[in-house]
């Protein structure tokens, strides 16, 4: 590709230059996977990816070359070119224009109102607009182009997601549907086959507001079946809407099937007016907490249903920290009880300077029998009041290093120990040393959240700016919780990569209700 410099010459430039942030790391990695993506794509285009007859556009006055044919629909085509101005592949996209020229008037006004959407919307997690050009009466929408195909795509290849990359999907998106709402739009055509997976960054974009729609337009009813929330065939919009079609994509993702199957439109509305069964044994593969987030999203009065901003909050929180009770089984992790007895040990406040151990008890298991290969065991909890005054220690029976983590309950990761980030050493801790880490006052909201302990016989592979990332000094671009899924995914690695015996992690969750 014309331009594009090649992944070898850019990750030379990041190893070269030290006076890189984090932040600025993350960017330059990302753009390296975008232009090998970019470079990729085009080396794997060959005669054979145009079927005899097919004639390609002819862009070449405005500086894009097609390639080939990427897919048709009911109502548009979607081809792969490549900008000649700028080192990128990109996605035009343009209508099936009948004859009628009523229908051809509707029709262009659609892919207008598209572009006008997505033109002010700049989100990681939302497909780019570049431009809109006219070719011979003929209209293109050119687009950010995402190698990856669609969640769909992928659902129909390789069956249902596993419960960690559904979730984390639905929250990238949901993440830039706020964004998009804050511009007063809303989706109302949220599905599987209108989220595209970036293979780079392995995160996944909405895309095709084609039927997007200003906060309270009164036209007529649109969306996909499956997805649609009940009041949308009443011709009710609002951001509503996108709630409802969230949790089923993340309902479907994860369990192969359809929320309410219908078939008819009379079936549909019955059965999500009477809502998912409840053990619903389609949910095996699913933890209760984000069984319990999909519940909230799909009621069928939309006074019942989370907000957007709660829904992607309560989906975030309930992901980081499920994450991290995963820990505890990854491949390189002993429990507790083996190779190193480690223990989390929450004291409360009992007055005159003492601190009493809090008891802890195991959670009830939910209402479905979980596939124990797919879902985690839920941790030992600890139940503790608003205005309670608590103390963290932590104690193991061998000398080594120690790091501490808490995720709150809307999944921001927040690094308790070591609170020196200058040096690996500071970690170092000594067999039977009851090691102080924090002592906080509970205060609202109230909800739950995770401690989690990763004890190490050698200092744990991150380096300081992975550690500041994690304690919120790094990417300022990026949310928190978004940040933290990210790092969580990161820790798992990283005690996965330990070897047998040579890590240890402890997960406790603290259940904070109001007095």
């Amino acid at each position: 590709m014309v331009g594009c410099p090649s992944r070898a010459e850019l990750r030379q430039y990041v190893t070269r230059d030290n006076s890189l942030g984090p932040d600025q790391v993350a960017q330059l990695e990302s753009h390296i996977e975008e232009c090998a993506a970019c470079q990729d794509e085009l080396d794997r285009i060959t005669a054979d990816d145009v079927p005899a007859g097919t004639t390609l556009p002819d862009l070449g006055p405005h500086g894009y070359r097609v390639y080939k044919l990427l897919g048709t629909g009911a109502f548009g085509e979607v081809w792969l070119a490549q900008d000649l101005n700028l080192p990128r592949v990109v996605a035009l996209k343009t209508l099936k224009l009948g004859e009628d020229r009523d229908q051809r008037a509707i029709a262009l006004e659609a892919l207008r109102r598209e572009a006008q959407l997505l033109t002010g919307i700049e989100h990681p997690n939302v497909v780019r607009v570049f431009a809109w050009i006219t070719v011979r009466d003929q209209h293109y929408l050119v687009l950010q182009y995402v190698s990856g195909g669609s969640l769909y795509d992928m659902l129909k290849e390789e069956g249902p997601l596993d419960w960690q990359r559904a979730a984390r999907y639905v929250a990238d998106v949901g993440e830039g549907l706020l964004a998009v709402h804050a511009q007063g739009i809303v989706h109302r055509d949220v599905k599987p086959s209108n989220i595209l997976w970036d293979r780079g960054r392995d995160e996944a974009m909405l895309t095709d507001f084609g039927i997007g729609a200003r906060l309270g337009d009164p036209t007529a009813i649109k969306g996909s079946l499956p997805y649609m929330a009940p009041e949308a065939f009443d011709g009710d919009v609002s951001a509503s809407l996108d709630v409802y079609s969230l949790a089923a994509t993340l309902f479907h993702l994860v369990s192969g099937a359809l929320p309410f199957p219908g078939p008819k439109l009379a079936d549909f509305r019955d059965q999500a007016a009477l809502g998912l069964p409840d053990p619903d044994v389609r949910c095996h593969r699913l933890p209760r907490p984000l069984e319990q987030v999909i519940r909230a999203g799909l009621p069928a009065n939309p006074d019942h249903r989370l907000g957007l901003r709660e829904f992607v909050a309560s989906l975030r929180g309930s992901l980081n920290q499920l994450l991290a009770d995963t820990l505890t089984h990854a491949p390189g992790a002993t429990s507790g009880t083996a190779s190193v007895s480690l223990r989390l040990q929450v004291s409360r406040d009992a007055g005159a300077g003492r601190y009493e151990p809090v008891a802890t008890t195991h959670t009830q298991p939910g209402l479905v029998t979980r596939d124990m290969k797919r879902v985690p065991p839920a941790p030992d909890q600890v139940r503790l009041r608003t205005g309670d005054r608590v103390r963290v220690d932590v104690v193991a029976d061998r000398a080594g290093y120690l790091a501490v983590f808490n995720v709150g309950p809307t999944g921001v990761l927040n690094l308790l120990y070591p609170a020196d980030l200058s040096s690996h050493a500071a970690s170092r801790v000594e067999a039977h040393q009851l090691l102080h880490i924090v002592d906080v006052e509970m205060t609202p909201p109230a909800g739950r959240e995770r401690l989690f302990a990763v004890w190490s016989r050698d200092p744990l592979p991150l380096s300081t700016h992975q550690l500041q990332s994690i304690s919120g000094l790094g990417e300022p671009a990026k949310s928190r919780p978004y940040r933290a899924t990210r790092d969580m995914r990161r820790m798992q690695h990283t005690v996965q990569q330990c070897p047998e015996g040579g890590q240890s992690v402890v997960v406790l969750e603290l259940e904070h209700g109001v007095q």
